[in-house]
């Protein structure tokens, strides 16, 4: 999940976007908590707050894409955020320099997709060894399951 603080004519804007790395930790693990404290610490104090949640094609895309605009942001997808975070604690800073990128794996590496077996660019998700089609694919069986238990209650 990408945090961006922002504003707008209404007033502060904490603006959250979440990409398939961010909707696979949530099916995997049921919630994604990611402290806010300094996005809100950024803002007017006098003024409203609202929240805007966006979704994005490929979050490590939308934060290359950050840093080239230059816009100051917290991302709780990051390898030092993934080894270091405690709960109650900043998952990232902002901006930070060294984004996770996919592994290419390369033949004899070790880095190959633990649903399907094959030698794949792997998503950048911090734990888990997992091309794109296979994460896809769980998002969809889990969709899946999902509507079938709310169509049972």
């Amino acid at each position: 999940m990408i945090i961006i603080a922002g504003h707008n004519q209404f007033g502060n804007v904490l603006h959250l976007i979440a990409g398939p790395e961010t909707e696979f930790f949530m099916d995997i693990h049921g919630a994604k908590i990611t402290e806010v404290t300094a996005a809100l610490q950024a803002f007017n104090a006098d003024e409203r707050v609202f929240m805007s949640f966006t979704r994005c094609k490929n979050e490590n895309v939308t934060r290359h894409s950050l840093d080239a605009s230059g816009i100051t942001y917290q991302s709780s997808f990051s390898e030092a955020a993934a080894e270091e975070s405690e709960p109650g604690q900043p998952e990232s800073t902002s901006a930070m320099p060294e984004q996770p990128q996919p592994q290419q794996a390369k033949p004899g590496s070790g880095h190959k997709c633990t649903y399907c077996g094959n030698m794949k660019v792997l998503m950048a998700i911090p734990g888990f060894e997992i091309c794109k089609e296979c994460a896809q694919i769980e998002l969809g069986l889990n969709q899946t399951a999902r509507k079938q238990s709310n169509d049972d209650c």
